[in-house]
Parts: C-alpha cells; sequence; structure tokens
C-alpha cells in the first residue's frame, strides 16, 4: 500500500502505527475488508512470558482507535430478503495464535448479535444482546491470526447497533492448543483421573478466567463460593495479584467446565476433542467482566462477581469453606496450571501456618502441583470446604512449597458477602446450582 493509511468513507486510525512502509506487515495496513494490525516482536513476547509473576501472561493488547459502526450511512451493511441488516469487517494480526477483542462501545438492540468468526470448524463466539449490558465488553478468543466480525442487526434496529473496537490482544500462546505453548508439569493430575472422584462438587465450582493488565492478556484460575444465604450470587474467590482494582476486574472472561473428560498419561501434551476444547461445545465463555467486591494485600485475595448470566449448559457448584483457625488434617488443590485444563493435587499431611502474621497455609504437595495460572485457586480441607486460596510457590516446578492465604484472615474483607445476614457461622457446606 503506497499511502499510508488509504482513505476511504471512514477512517480507521491506530495509536500504534502512526506511519507505514510498503508492504510491511509491522505496520497498520487497512483495506474496505481488512484491517492488519501492526505484528509486535514476537521474540521478546516469548521471553517475557516466560517469566514468573504468579499469573499466566500469553497475549499482548494492541491498542485501536476510532474503529467502527455508528451510523447508519457508514457503509458494508447489506439487507437480506426478510429485512434483516448485516455488516462484516476482517482484522488480522499476523502470527496470533488466538485473538480477542475490547469494543469500547458495543450496543446490541434486542435481537442483534455480534459473531467473531475465526479460521475453520467450531471457531467462532456469540456475543448476544444481553452480555453487552455495560457498552464495553471483552470478548472470548478465537484461535488463529485472522477473524471476522459480523453484526446482526434485527429488521428495524441497526441506527440502535453500534460497534467501537478499542483493543485487540494479540495471543503468542494459545490457551487451548498444547502443542503452541509450554505444557503443564507431567506431575499434575487430570480431575478426570481418580484422584477427583471424591471431588467431583468442588471441581465444578473451580473456572480458569483471563483478564487485562498494563498492555498483557494473563489467565488465573478462581473458585465460586457458597454464602450463608443461600443465594446463587457469582462470587469468585481469587488472588488479589491477579485482579487488584474495578478496571482490571471489568476486563474478565470465566471459562467454565474447562477440564480433560479421560484420565491422560501425566506426561500428556495432547487434549481430547481438540476442534470443540475451549470454543464452543466444551470450555463455555462467560463475557460481561465483573464487580470489584473485597481485597486484602497481607493474604492476597480477592473476591470479584460476575455480572451477567452463566452461559447455557453450565451448571456449577457453590464450594463450602471454612474459616476456622485449626489447621486442616490434609488438603487438595484444584486449579488450571499455565491456562491448561483443569488438575488436581493432594497433601495428606497437615498445611503449616506461615507468613506474616500467621497469613497463609504453607502446603508441601503429595500428588500434584501448582504452576502459573493456578494463582487464585482454592485449598480445600478434608471436610471439602475451602480454607485458602493461592498466592504463591517456590520450589522445583514438580515439588514446590505452595502458600495460601488463610480464609481465617481474609475474613475481615470476606463476612460482608459471605455471611451477608451476619449469622457468625465459621463453617459452611457447599450447594449446587
Amino acid at each position: 500500500m503506497n499511502n499510508c493509511l488509504q482513505t476511504i468513507a471512514w477512517v480507521v486510525a491506530l495509536a500504534l502505527a502512526p506511519t507505514c512502509h510498503g508492504k510491511d506487515l509491522n505496520e497498520a495496513l487497512m483495506t474496505e475488508s481488512t484491517l492488519v494490525l501492526p505484528a509486535p516482536d514476537l521474540a521478546k513476547l516469548q521471553t517475557q512470558g516466560e517469566q514468573s509473576s504468579g499469573a499466566y501472561r500469553y497475549g499482548t493488547v494492541i491498542p485501536v482507535e476510532s474503529f467502527g459502526v455508528t451510523d447508519k450511512s457508514l457503509p458494508n451493511w447489506t439487507q437480506d430478503e426478510k429485512g434483516d441488516w448485516h455488516w462484516q469487517y476482517e482484522v488480522a494480526s499476523p502470527g496470533a495464535r488466538l485473538l480477542e477483542f475490547h469494543f469500547s462501545s458495543l450496543k446490541l438492540p434486542e435481537g442483534a448479535r455480534l459473531t467473531i468468526r475465526g479460521e475453520g470448524e467450531e471457531n467462532f463466539r456469540v456475543v448476544e444482546s444481553h452480555e453487552a449490558i455495560n457498552e464495553s465488553v471483552h470478548s472470548p478468543f478465537v484461535a488463529g491470526d485472522r477473524a471476522t466480525l459480523e453484526l446482526f442487526a434485527p429488521n428495524g434496529s441497526r441506527d440502535a447497533t453500534a460497534l467501537i473496537l478499542a483493543s485487540v490482544t494479540h495471543g503468542f500462546r494459545d490457551l487451548f492448543r498444547p502443542e503452541t505453548r509450554s505444557k503443564s508439569a507431567t506431575c499434575n493430575i487430570d480431575v478426570a483421573c481418580s484422584e477427583g472422584n471424591n471431588w467431583r462438587n468442588q471441581i465444578a465450582s473451580v473456572v480458569l478466567y483471563t483478564f487485562k493488565e498494563n498492555g498483557s492478556q494473563y489467565s488465573c484460575t478462581a473458585t465460586l463460593l457458597a454464602n450463608t444465604s443461600n443465594t446463587k450470587s457469582l462470587q469468585l474467590l481469587t488472588a488479589r495479584h491477579c485482579i487488584n482494582s474495578k478496571t482490571t476486574a471489568e476486563t474478565v472472561v470465566a471459562y467454565w467446565n474447562y477440564q480433560s473428560t479421560t484420565c491422560r498419561a501425566s506426561d500428556a501434551n495432547s487434549v481430547d476433542n481438540m476442534a470443540a476444547l475451549g470454543r464452543n461445545n466444551h470450555a463455555k465463555a462467560q463475557t460481561g467482566g465483573a464487580e470489584f467486591l473485597a481485597s486484602k494485600l497481607s493474604t492476597d485475595f480477592a473476591l470479584i462477581r460476575l455480572k451477567t448470566a452463566l452461559p447455557a449448559g453450565v451448571s456449577p457448584f457453590f464450594s463450602g469453606w471454612n474459616r476456622g483457625n485449626n489447621a486442616p488434617d490434609k488438603t487438595v488443590g484444584i486449579h488450571h496450571p499455565s491456562g491448561h485444563e483443569k488438575r488436581i493435587a493432594s497433601d495428606g499431611n497437615k498445611p503449616v501456618i506461615a507468613g506474616a502474621g500467621d497469613s497463609a497455609w504453607k502446603v508441601d504437595w503429595d500428588k500434584g502441583t501448582v504452576q502459573e495460572g493456578s494463582s487464585g485457586s482454592g485449598l480445600w480441607d478434608q471436610n471439602k470446604r475451602l480454607v485458602g486460596q493461592l498466592g504463591g510457590s517456590d520450589g522445583s516446578i514438580c515439588h514446590p512449597i505452595s502458600y495460601y492465604g488463610r480464609l481465617s484472615k481474609s475474613w475481615d474483607g470476606l463476612s460482608g458477602w459471605l455471611d451477608p445476614k451476619k449469622t457468625g457461622a465459621t463453617a459452611k457446606d457447599g450447594y449446587s446450582w
């Protein structure tokens, strides 16, 4: 392209591409049907992604300015024989393993929808009108480096439909395709294995979620908690070093039911049902972000509440909890290491109280392990009640010492949400959806 940004009926201005030079895809290119984003330094990103921070870093966020559909006079709309309206535009980020989109404004009147369609079957996401409740929407991912944004507006609703793209996440690792990312440690154990048989309810309370922070995209783990009023409020316990502000919580996308259906060998680097896993038929994505409810630095906990309804087909468990001071006889951890399918770890010994102010449980695993992305995951006692959340680990990857913020030391920040009726309960059993 000889002109820096080709002039068409509407203007696309890219913050990261003030100039362009010929056919080099490191600068933004645009046609009437495709936007190609500037390619990031993949070698640098891969190196940075290996640096441990607790959360699992897998993508970089590329800002986009003034790109969208806000007026009926703009081109690319077509009308079908029923009078319904359709609009589409392609976005590419060369070399990406996956793409995610942040829309600063997404207005979808009743019956309207946005489809984000990647290449290949089962590689698409649909955002319905009830998921665009706050206008600012962070989408689930699609695999690959190219996706088509497709708007559908029923007859008579086109003028009320709007889309403004604010940024695109260039995933330099694909969360759901192990051959493109560092696989989880060989000592990890699938929840489908026999070790998970007595923990099916607790397994159903665990969710992988993604979020944006300081220009990067990460994944961590959270647990859906019960409350003394037995309500179905979608309150998730996780780590403060993952979610530490209202702004970050608003970027959350949750993925439910992300686990293998079979018990695989400990060194397996494959997934079952690859085409569907993590897309539309297996891991169910929940958009709409979350509210930031509470946190505490000393115990590294954060409590968030998902804003939208659960996706169809998801029936999670609300995990019970124990805020007592006595050390459990034995413990279990359930988590998503390195953005992988759900895993389980166990320790047959009592955890040791550790940390400044006795803020943590110190656990030395007998079976399994935890890794980046496991951050925020729960620790359960022998009575299947959660007693803390993962803050960090040290030691070798398959023999780490793990530290969990104690629920008892976090209770002053959690009590109003987990015991809203002020019953004074020190323990609570879980319940089903």
